[in-house]
Order: C-alpha cells, then structure tokens, then sequence
C-alpha cells in the first residue's frame, strides 16, 4: 500500500513567465539557456502540489534568475500563506542585509533566508567569514528564522567546516543544510567534475558528519541526493541515523533540477518506506512545518 502521509517541500523555486512584472536579474549576470522554456510558476506548482499530496512548500528564491529580487516569492507567499513559505535569498557579505532581512521578515512575511555562495566552482568564503557575514547570521537568529545554507557538492570541503563553526557561535539560530551537505553533486556539477577528470567523491563526508554534533543543524535531502544515491532508501537510513528523524528534512529544488515533480515526489516516498511512521511524519511534515510556522499536523 502507498504511504500517504503528507509531505513539507521545503525547497521549490518559483519562477513566473511574466517578465515584465518580475524582470529576471540573473546573480550571475546572464541567464542559463532554456530558464524560461518551462517555468514552474506558483499556478503550476500549487496544482502539482495537490496532485502529489504535497501540502506545504517552502518557495525558495531562484537566484540564478531573480538575484536578491525576492519579490515574485514574497508575492506567491502572501497570496497563498496557508501553503507557501518565503525563503529570501540575501548577500550574507552586504553589510545592508541585516536591515534588509528585519524588513522582509516583519514587513514582507519572509519565513526564511538563504545564504549562496556567489561562484562556481569555487570562491571567495567571505559569505560565511567575514564580519559582515556573521552580522548577516546574527540578523536572521535574532528573527528567529531558519537559516538556510547552500552548499555546493565541488564546495563543500571549504564551506562545511565554516558552516560548523557558524552552528556553534549562533547555538540559538536554526541552520537548514542543502542537499545533507552538498553530499552529490547537482547536474552542472556533474558536468564539471567530468570535464575536470575527477570523481564525485563519498556520499557522506567527515565536515558534513560533523554537523551531527550540533543540535541547532538541519538536513536538507533533495533530489539531488536521492537520485544519485546507489540505495535511496539506504542513503535516507543513514542520514537518519547519524542526524536522528527530528533534524532531517526534505525538498525537492523542482524549478532548478528538472524533471516530473510527480517523480520526484514518489522517489521520497519509496526511499523513507523503512523509517518507522514516526520518523516518517517527523521528516516529510513534522520538522519543516514547526521550522516555517506550521502546525506540527497537516490539515
């Protein structure tokens, strides 16, 4: 029998096909071909939703095609506050961000923020290291909102040890890990790695296992992981195992790894088919709906 459990998708990017009210402003200058081909826009996503029995959803900034104009996630928000959550996306080294976050979140209904590093396949580590930074971390644990951190698979030997310490000297803010620590590699990733002649490297790294021994550090799986998983349902029982049911959460990143949302969403549900029910409802709903604002029961 299928689970039916309901399901938090704390990491969906919207993007509307409306240029002209929400001009694209790419983070990287220039936009990746195909952006708008297909875009999963919050009329489309919301019905996906239904279908799939995904009741909530965080709608994460697509910052490879809005840059820090969160606007078009912050609209969706406040039209559909019983379904979606905002999570902005802010430059962590801009020393006008913590005003900037303190606005959003009490004036625009932010739920989250996420902080990206800038460069690929590598740069600079002042989005986590310098003064401004931490002034940036420190905004969002005051708010009291979760802090989401991206973490690339080609990165995360740099940026996983600075997540770390950022864990332990901000112990009351709440820090939401993308794809468990960068643990495979996203498709441009892939592409690179083979470009360069290099392995993807172990599933679960020492820096990312590290993480376990701070309370206040959460899981993200995604797509990403449980596609490139030899043993989905293995790489779920693992990460609950070293992160324990109530730190683990999951989001699909639909809008930014293509692909049949519907997919996706049965790929979760087979691979956390051996957790028991409990750990079951901790991760698919429970964790994310008391991190964003929810009832711990869905409707």
């Amino acid at each position: 029998m299928t689970d039916s459990s309901p399901i938090f998708d704390t990491h969906a990017h919207l993007v509307t096909p409306d240029q002209q009210a929400y001009p694209p402003q790419p983070l990287r200058g220039t936009l990746s071909p195909g952006e708008f081909d297909n875009p999963n826009s919050a009329e489309l996503f919301l019905d996906l939703m239904k279908r799939a029995g995904v009741v909530s959803a965080c709608a994460v900034q697509r910052a490879h095609v809005y840059g820090y104009d969160n606007s078009y996630i912050l609209d969706c928000s406040r039209a559909q506050p019983e379904t979606l959550r905002a999570v902005v996306v802010l430059n962590a080294a801009d020393p006008a961000t913590p005003a900037q976050l303190r606005e959003l979140a009490k004036a625009q209904g932010a739920a989250g923020v996420r902080y990206v590093s800038p460069g690929f396949p590598s740069a600079a580590l002042d989005w986590l290291t310098s003064a401004e930074a931490h002034a940036s971390f420190a905004a969002a644990a005051d708010l009291g909102i979760p802090v989401c951190v991206h973490v690339l698979h080609v990165q995360r030997d740099a940026v996983l040890p600075e997540v770390l310490r950022l864990t332990r000297q901000f112990p009351d803010a709440s820090f939401v890990i993308d794809h468990v620590g960068g643990a495979h590699p996203a498709h441009i990733e892939q592409a690179w790695l083979k470009e360069q002649g290099l392995p993807t490297g172990p599933a679960l790294i020492d820096a990312a296992l590290a993480l376990a021994e701070c309370p206040n550090a959460v899981m993200k799986m995604s797509t990403i992981n449980l596609s490139c998983a030899e043993d989905p349902a293995d790489f779920v029982r693992q990460v609950v195992g070293h992160f324990g049911a109530e730190r683990v959460v999951w989001g699909s990143d639909v809008g930014q790894t293509r692909g049949d949302y519907l997919a996706m969403v049965a790929l979760l549900r087979t691979a956390v088919a051996g957790l028991t029910a409990d750990e079951r409802q901790a991760v698919l709903y429970g964790n994310a709906a008391r991190l964003y604002g929810y009832s711990d029961d869905a409707a």
